[in-house]
């Protein structure tokens, strides 16, 4: 993801509103779907109070990996 956020110039907050868009569209329960969109919420918050946005993405993607596994 990190490779990806520069290679393309993408913030991390263009990564978590993309997640977002992409999880309504996927086939999950609506549970894991809310659950996601909330971790993407307080990972956005994060970044806005200055969080280092490689670390709070990675948290991202370990927590959505944790709660689908």
């Amino acid at each position: 993801m990190n490779k990806i956020m520069l290679d393309r110039g993408l913030s991390g907050i263009d990564i978590t509103k993309e997640f977002q868009r992409v999880v309504w569209d996927t086939n999950i329960g609506d549970r894991i779907k809310l659950e996601i969109v909330k971790l993407c919420g307080e990972t956005e918050f994060r970044m806005i109070e200055g969080s280092d946005e490689f670390v709070q993405i990675t948290s991202l993607l370990a927590s959505i990996y944790l709660l689908i596994d």
